[in-house]
């Protein structure tokens, strides 16, 4: 059996697809938690920008580079909302997984607890179909 089908196998079974889930679920929210982090970074580099073109501005500067480094400010503006709505959509999708695993969990779990207890082999999913 080759790793593909181990692996296949493994997240076909009832422990392996909490496992899968609760790992996603994870990694979305780490994600969200990273995304959040940039989002903050790129507002505060935005202001900055904007603070830097006033004083270009306000000390006589080329106008072209005023209006660069306004447009520069504008940018990370722009990027840090972008990345703000990536981060809920991590966060929805995080939530997804999770209620994806209690719902699982709910539905299969006390079939998951009657076959693993049991001293006999049952008949795997779909067997009798």
């Amino acid at each position: 059996m080759t790793d593909t089908a181990r692996a296949g196998e493994a997240r076909s079974t009832y422990e392996g697809l909490q496992r899968t889930l609760r790992t996603c679920a994870k990694a979305l929210d780490a994600a969200a938690e990273d995304l959040a982090e940039v989002t903050r970074r790129m507002k505060a580099h935005a202001g900055d920008a904007e603070a830097l073109a006033q004083g270009l501005a306000d000390a006589g500067g080329d106008a072209r580079y005023v209006e660069m480094t306004e447009a520069v400010a504008a940018a990370l503006g722009g990027a840090a909302r972008q990345c703000l709505r990536v981060q809920d959509t991590a966060r929805s999708a995080a939530t997804h997984a999770q209620t994806a695993a209690t719902e699982h969990r709910r539905r299969y779990g006390g079939l998951h607890e009657v076959r693993t207890s049991r001293r006999t082999a049952t008949p795997r999913p779909g067997y009798f179909e």
